[in-house]
C-alpha cells in the first residue's frame, strides 16, 4: 500500500454521493464523514454530492465542525415525499421525521394510506426525488472536476440509482456501498407491498449490485443479503470508531450506569430487559440509572408502562454526537438492540463506538448474527436473544461493578476496527479500480 505521505501531492478525486451528511444526525452519518476525514492521507480529495435540507430523522449541527477544512460539498434541492406526508397529515412541517414512522403497527388512516403509496410508488424509497437532482449536479461536478472514481454509500438506496447512471454516462469506475440491506432490510418488511413494486423493487436492486464495480457492505451478513451470486470485487469493510472521539475519561458515578444510545422500533422492543429491570428493583432499584437516549417507538413506551419500571427505565431526548459519546463512555453497561427480523447481518456503527469505550455490552438479538460474532472476538459483552430473560447477566455486572471489577475486552481486536484503517482498505480498493 502507498505511502499518505507521498500521495499528497497526487491526490485523485472522487465524487462521493450521500444523503446524510451534517448537519444531518444519527448513526447513518459517520461512516462517510470518516472516510472523508481519512481518505487525503491515502492520496484521494474527496467532493461530495448531498441533499439540501433533506428530512432527516435527527438533526446534529455539531457534526459540521468534523468537516474537514477544504472538502467541497455541493448540495441540491429535492422532492420530498416526507415534506408532503408531514405537510397532509398536519405534522410541524420543521420537526425531524420520526424513524420508522410509516412501520407503525397503530396508525391513523392518512398514514396508513402514506404507508401504502411510499411502499408502492415511492420505489426503492422515501428519499426518491433526490435521483434525478443528485444526477443532474452530478454530471456538473463530474465535467468541472474530473474525478477518477464515484462513490455511493446507502441508505437511502434511490441514490445507488443516481450513481448508477452517472456511472453509465460518464464512464467512470463506481464503487457501491451498502450500511443496510436493500429488499432484505427489517424495516421493509411491516409494509404492504404488491408483487408489482416487489419485483420492481428487486430489478432495481440487481441492477445497481451487479453493474457496480465494486460493491462493499458493512456485515458478511448483509453481503449475503445484497449479492445473490458469485462476483468479483465484492468487499465487507465494517464500520468502525475513531479514536480521537474516545479521549475523555470515565467520570464514576454511586450509582450503575445502563445506557442506550439510538432510536428504538417496535421490533427491537426488549420487553424482557424492562421485566429484569423490574425483577432487580428490589435488590438494585436505589443503584439503577437506566437511560435509553433517541426516539421510542409507541410499542416500547407502552412495555415500559406495562412492566412498572417507568421511574426506573428513562427515556430521554436524541443528543448531538460529542455528548451522546460521552454518555456512552460515562455508563457501566450499554444495551445494544438488533432488529429481531432480519438482523443476522447488522453491524451499526453504534456497536464498534461501544467497544471503544470498553464497557461491558448486553446486546439482545441473533445470537448467531454478526453482531454476536463481534462481541464475542472482542470480548465486549454478550448477546442473547429477545426471549431471554437478561437478568443473571445484569445482576453479576452490578455485582462487578460493586465489588470494582472492571470489564477486560481484546484490545488488538477492538483495534482492528479503527476508522483510519478502515479507510486505509476503501482507498486501496479505489486505487484498484484506477489502475
Amino acid at each position: 500500500m502507498a505511502d499518505p505521505a507521498s500521495e499528497r501531492n497526487s491526490s485523485k478525486k472522487v465524487l462521493i454521493l450521500t444523503y446524510y451528511w451534517p448537519p444531518a444526525g444519527g448513526p447513518g452519518v459517520q461512516r462517510v464523514l470518516k472516510f472523508v476525514k481519512y481518505l487525503p492521507e491515502w492520496g484521494w480529495e474527496p467532493l461530495i454530492l448531498t441533499v439540501k435540507n433533506g428530512e432527516y430523522p435527527a438533526l446534529d449541527p455539531s457534526l459540521l465542525k468534523e468537516i474537514p477544512d477544504g472538502v467541497k460539498v455541493y448540495a441540491t434541492k429535492s422532492l420530498e415525499f416526507f415534506s408532503l406526508f408531514k405537510r397532509l397529515t398536519g405534522r410541524n412541517s420543521q420537526a425531524p421525521i420520526e424513524t420508522y414512522i410509516l412501520n407503525r403497527k397503530k396508525a391513523g388512516w392518512k398514514d396508513r394510506l402514506f404507508a401504502w403509496i411510499r411502499q408502492n410508488l415511492f420505489l426503492p424509497d422515501a428519499r426518491l426525488g433526490w435521483a434525478p437532482f443528485a444526477f443532474r449536479k452530478g454530471m456538473e461536478i463530474i465535467r468541472r472536476e474530473q474525478p477518477a472514481l464515484i462513490f455511493s454509500s446507502s441508505p437511502p438506496h434511490s441514490l445507488q440509482l443516481a450513481a448508477r447512471r452517472l456511472a453509465r454516462k460518464s464512464g467512470l469506475p463506481w464503487v457501491a456501498d451498502f450500511r443496510d440491506p436493500w429488499t432484505e432490510a427489517f424495516w421493509d418488511k411491516s409494509l404492504a407491498r404488491t408483487s408489482w413494486a416487489a419485483a420492481h423493487n428487486n430489478r432495481m436492486e440487481k441492477r445497481v449490485v451487479s453493474e457496480a464495480d465494486a460493491v462493499i457492505t458493512v456485515s458478511n451478513g448483509v453481503k449475503e443479503l445484497l449479492v445473490k451470486s458469485p462476483r468479483q470485487h465484492t468487499y465487507v469493510i465494517p464500520n468502525g470508531f475513531d479514536a480521537p472521539d474516545f479521549s475523555a475519561k470515565k467520570e464514576p458515578s454511586p450509582r450503575f450506569r445502563i445506557v442506550y444510545a439510538g432510536h428504538i422500533a417496535a421490533s427491537q422492543n426488549p420487553v424482557r430487559f424492562f421485566q429484569a429491570i423490574a425483577a432487580l428493583r428490589k435488590p438494585f432499584g436505589a443503584l439503577l440509572d437506566v437511560r435509553f437516549y433517541g426516539k421510542a417507538d409507541q410499542e416500547v413506551q407502552e412495555a415500559i408502562a406495562r412492566e412498572g419500571v417507568g421511574d426506573l427505565v428513562h427515556l430521554l431526548s436524541y443528543l448531538p454526537h460529542d455528548q451522546i459519546l460521552k454518555e456512552i463512555i460515562d455508563a457501566d453497561l450499554l444495551v445494544l438492540l438488533i432488529p429481531a427480523e432480519n438482523g443476522k447481518g447488522i453491524l451499526t456503527g453504534k456497536v464498534f463506538e461501544y467497544l471503544a469505550t470498553r464497557n461491558f455490552i448486553l446486546g439482545i438479538g441473533d445470537e448467531t448474527g454478526d453482531a454476536a460474532a463481534l462481541l464475542e472476538e472482542c470480548q465486549g459483552g454478550v448477546m442473547i436473544d429477545y426471549d431471554k430473560d437478561p437478568a443473571p447477566i445484569l445482576e453479576a455486572q452490578i455485582r462487578q461493578w460493586h465489588e470494582g471489577i472492571s470489564h477486560e475486552t481484546n484490545e488488538k481486536a477492538i483495534l482492528r476496527y479503527d476508522r483510519k484503517a478502515q479507510t486505509a482498505q476503501l482507498s486501496a480498493i479505489f486505487d484498484d479500480l484506477c489502475n
